[in-house]
């Protein structure tokens, strides 16, 4: 068992846009950098590289998540955890070039409070003086900050691994499934799969995201030789410690946004009256909200908005 960083420093810094940041950091082993668009749902910002310890490889099918119990692993982690791993041990093993889990620990941590327009220097460390030597270490990232020139398009092409005949076979399938009461939803994954050009690389693609379509969930996470590219509007789960208070805001319904403001308003009026779009939202509402009961306090669980639009730079949701 690693040692445990019961000591945190924290050191207040002047504001410095958090993707330059990033940009800064280069996107190396290690790597880490939680994006924020600075909008109502997008407060906080995260940029990280070095972590002192790291965990990859499949769940314990006896204990799933076990190695989340090292208290070890209590603070500055970042993790991440695949579909399959909610399941074990039902799904049994399964090929795939993603583990079960990914957990990374970071001793030095900056934090961005987009709405403050504040940048804090966190340290953790076994003593006071280890952590206060990792929040200064935080805070020399600043100084490398650069100036991100938008990058080309990091790759040529991208095709889909499976041809367009299967994909509309797979939807015919779960759509008898449905008739026959065997499912109640499904997503359809379609992977898509290309190579880089010779001189890009995955954090080449999240500066691009980042650039045309900033999101309140934009994530870049490498660690070996895997990289996690993610810019997402939708709140999975957000957990306050404090209050005990845990929040999901799924999303159903797309469209895009218009320059005339006109137009984009009658968009996303058509969205908000979209029965099919009301209905996939309805459900998937119903759906986390039984999940949630199953972890929350008797008669907790309240539905506070719903077929509420929200208004993202590129598209209505």
């Amino acid at each position: 068992m690693s040692e445990v960083l019961s000591h945190v420093v924290t050191r207040d810094a002047p504001w410095t846009e958090p993707v330059e940041v990033a940009a800064g950091l280069g996107g190396g082993d290690g790597a880490l950098a939680l994006l924020s668009d600075g909008g109502p749902g997008g407060r906080w910002s995260h940029v990280a590289t070095g972590p002192d310890r790291v965990l990859v490889g499949p769940v314990d099918d006896a204990a799933p998540f076990q190695a989340l119990r090292d208290a070890a692993f209590g603070a500055g982690v970042v993790g991440l955890a695949a579909y399959d791993a909610g399941a074990r041990p039902a799904t049994g093993q399964r090929e795939t070039t993603w583990p079960d889990l990914m957990l990374a620990r970071y001793p030095a941590m900056l934090t961005f409070d987009h709405h403050q327009r504040t940048v804090t220097a966190v340290g953790r460390g076994a003593t006071e003086g280890q952590a206060d030597e990792a929040a200064h270490v935080a805070l020399g990232w600043l100084a490398n900050a650069a100036v991100v020139a938008p990058p080309s398009a990091p790759a040529e092409t991208f095709d889909a691994e499976a041809l367009a005949g299967a994909y509309r076979a797979a939807v015919s399938d779960v759509v008898e499934r449905i008739a026959a009461g065997e499912l109640f939803q499904a997503n359809i994954a379609r992977a898509w799969s290309g190579a880089l050009k010779l001189d890009a690389d995955p954090f080449d693609v999240f500066l691009r995201l980042q650039q045309d379509r900033a999101s309140p969930f934009g994530a870049y996470w490498r660690i070996g030789d895997r990289a996690l590219v993610s810019n997402s509007p939708e709140l999975f789960l957000a957990f306050d410690a404090a209050s005990r208070r845990i929040e999901a805001r799924p999303i159903k319904g797309t469209r895009p946004r218009a320059v005339d403001p006109v137009q984009d308003a009658a968009l996303a009026d058509e969205l908000q009256a979209s029965a099919k779009d009301r209905a996939e939202n309805l459900m998937i509402v119903d759906l986390m909200r039984n999940d949630l009961a199953r972890v929350s306090q008797p008669g907790s669980v309240r539905v506070e908005t719903l077929f509420e639009v929200e208004n993202h730079p590129t598209v209505h949701h």
